[in-house]
């Protein structure tokens, strides 16, 4: 059995390099037809191809509370809601993209420049008037949180005010008994000589119940001047007065209060609307992208040759099986 030598099988690769070389010199002129049309309609699709503008906008999310340093919104929030409303509805490139959680970025890329500007300027305008609204709302929130404690607390006051009426009845009641059993007692000397050898005296019982008594009258008008104090903090709510937490301070109820309800929502900031909104920082930068022409037409040649190259080779493989085939 012969072996192929060495140079045989270098031999037969120079054959073969040889012989595509041939092919594709010999195929010159197809070649040189698709690479040129390759090329001529790539340069004309670059150069008729609408210029992109993209345009950048930087926007900072508003905040609220004492010191402002609470978000109306949080940025991946707003950033869903603006990608539902305005990406998905759009045939040209939007993205939305958070900074710093704070801050929002709007890229647009658009064949109009005007029509870029006039994009982010609606989202603008949207978040505004989002942010607005969601204020607007958490303050009608608060007053009506706000509103419904003050009634419940007003109505536990008219639940209590009637057993406090009925213990001052009583005591009322015992009072006037033990007086007159005193001074039915004083008129016997030897019995109430005897009374008073035993403690508590009956001047101290009646005392006592006296003391009880003021206390309760006590309780009775604290009870009805802070139910006052309420209906009118309720009236305030119910009439949408814009001084009502100037109003508020005013009130014996404002500490307790204020503790109860504005650490809690930071009513004193919603029902003020003391907040800062949604706002464009710096302007809307638009610059045009312009088109890569000479890349575009060389890649384009470069395609055509490999592309052009890949059919001839196609085409002299088909040959081969057929030659093949009908031997």
């Amino acid at each position: 059995m012969q072996k192929n030598s060495p140079q045989m099988g270098n031999l037969k690769d120079e054959i073969s390099l040889f012989e595509i070389v041939h092919k594709l010199i010999a195929s010159k002129k197809l070649i040189i037809t698709i690479t040129l049309l390759i090329t001529i309609l790539s340069s004309i699709y670059s150069y008729q191809k609408a210029p992109v503008y993209k345009s950048f906008a930087l926007i900072e999310i508003g905040r609220y509370g004492q010191h402002k340093q609470t978000l109306i919104e949080p940025a991946p929030s707003l950033i869903r809601d603006l990608m539902i409303n305005f990406a998905h509805k759009q045939n040209e490139l939007i993205n939305i993209t958070s900074f710093e959680d704070k801050l929002i970025r709007i890229h647009t890329e658009l064949t109009s420049s005007v029509k870029s500007e006039k994009l982010i300027n609606e989202i603008i305008e949207y978040i505004e008037n989002r942010h607005t609204y969601l204020q607007k709302s958490n303050a009608h929130q608060a007053k009506n949180y706000l509103s419904n404690i003050i009634t419940n607390k007003i109505l536990t006051i008219n639940n209590a005010l009637p057993q406090i009426d009925l213990k001052i009845k009583s005591l009322n009641a015992i009072i006037n008994i033990d007086e007159a059993n005193l001074k039915i007692l004083k008129s016997n000397f030897v019995l109430f000589q005897q009374r008073l050898a035993q403690p508590p005296t009956p001047d101290q019982v009646i005392y006592s119940y006296k003391n009880q008594l003021l206390d309760l009258n006590n309780q009775h008008k604290s009870l009805q001047q802070e139910k006052v104090n309420l209906q009118l903090q309720l009236k305030l709510l119910e009439g949408n007065n814009l001084e009502y937490f100037e109003i508020f301070k005013l009130l014996p109820e404002k500490d307790s209060l204020e503790e109860l309800f504005f650490n809690e929502l930071h009513l004193e900031s919603l029902l003020h609307q003391k907040y800062t909104n949604s706002r464009l920082i710096g302007e809307i930068q638009t610059n045009a992208l312009n088109p890569k022409h000479k890349t575009n037409i060389l890649f384009s040649f470069i395609l055509g040759i490999f592309f052009s190259s890949f059919i001839v080779f196609i085409n002299e493989f088909v040959k081969t099986i057929r030659k093949d085939y009908a031997q």
